[in-house]
């Protein structure tokens, strides 16, 4: 048995962790990182910049560095490391817009009653949002436009894993459902210059994504298409690809989504799914605690098995052809017509 101070110690540390997350959060509104990116500043200096308090600033600062998010050196100074580096808006790997949508008013204030998803088997946001999140965003156009960015951010990393692990090179069309700003699709068509491709997702969405496309230089290679992937998807490409679009959904709705890429589908077409996928393994705490994400924010969605991936695909006239591993905490379910 372990020493129960220990174990106390252990709890405590993983409870105040919503300490470090509102931290890392205010920090990154701040542009700390971003102010820090040249070298050293003093607190004074970096409370100046961003109209703050210094010593309210400095406490803040100095509990990141304790858990190695900044350094501290003498005299009230910090400087960047690697992880600070993270919060940096144009960092490779930037979790700046994550780390603000996860202390956003629909994200934050849901977890805050995580115990009515677990008494009612329900989203914590209806009854902390009045509605599932989703509906929400539409009237809170703040709050999408942090959720767009995280979800862009998020992509990033998950995108460079498909890039480097999946060979796109016999694709000409490939369709991303519920692609957002196109970030992964445009990091295919960016390493696959004869591709082309189709970025399908609901119109607020789609009328934001021509600067990311422009910004990689694909939109001329990239038809955008505003829809509903309960209703259709575009028919006639060579590939199918969506990313973390089915977890946030029940069987029913997956299967509505899965008929419709069947139904656009060509005989030889393919359907790429990018998920964390559960397994009782210690390698798969991301995907236990993405799915714990989906519990409160999604009406019925979930982190699913090998096993239901393909059950889900057999259902809707597709068969789960091959899983391939990434570098990135997700896989790829390639599927195929029967």
């Amino acid at each position: 048995m372990r020493n129960n101070t220990a174990a106390y110690d252990e709890i405590r540390h993983l409870l105040l962790g919503m300490f470090i997350s509102r931290s890392l959060t205010a920090v990154a509104e701040l542009n700390i990182a971003e102010l820090l990116h040249n070298g050293p500043q003093s607190v004074d200096m970096l409370a100046k910049e961003t109209d703050s308090d210094p010593d309210a600033l400095y406490r803040v600062l100095r509990t990141l560095a304790a858990v190695n998010v900044f350094e501290e050196l003498k005299d009230r100074t910090f400087k960047n490391n690697a992880l600070s580096d993270t919060l940096r808006i144009d960092a490779e790997h930037s979790a700046h817009a994550i780390v603000r949508w996860i202390n956003d008013p629909g994200c934050w204030a849901s977890w805050g009653r995580l115990d009515y998803s677990i008494k009612t088997g329900r989203p914590a946001t209806e009854a902390v949002l009045g509605s599932d999140l989703f509906t929400w965003l539409q009237e809170h156009p703040s709050s999408l436009k942090r959720f767009q960015e995280a979800m862009t951010g998020f992509c990033n990393i998950a995108a460079h894993g498909v890039v480097e692990t999946f060979d796109f090179s016999a694709i000409n069309k490939i369709v991303d459902i519920g692609g957002g700003h196109g970030l992964l699709l445009g990091k295919i068509l960016t390493r696959y210059h004869t591709t082309t491709g189709v970025l399908f997702d609901r119109p607020e969405v789609i009328d934001q994504a021509l600067p990311l496309l422009t910004k990689l230089g694909v939109a001329d290679r990239v038809e955008t298409v505003a829809g509903d992937f309960f209703e259709h998807i575009p028919s006639g490409a060579d590939a199918y690809i969506m990313k973390h679009v089915l977890h946030d959904w029940d069987d029913k709705h997956c299967m509505m989504i899965l008929n419709n890429c069947h139904n656009a589908m060509k005989p030889n077409s393919r359907l790429l799914v990018v998920e964390a996928v559960m397994d009782d393994g210690p390698n798969s705490l991301f995907a236990k605690q993405a799915d714990l994400e989906t519990l409160v924010i999604t009406t019925g969605g979930r982190e699913r098995t090998q096993q239901e991936f393909a059950d889900l695909f057999s259902r809707c006239g597709l068969k789960l052809q091959r899983l391939i591993k990434t570098d990135y905490p997700a896989v790829i379910l390639e599927a195929v017509a029967h």
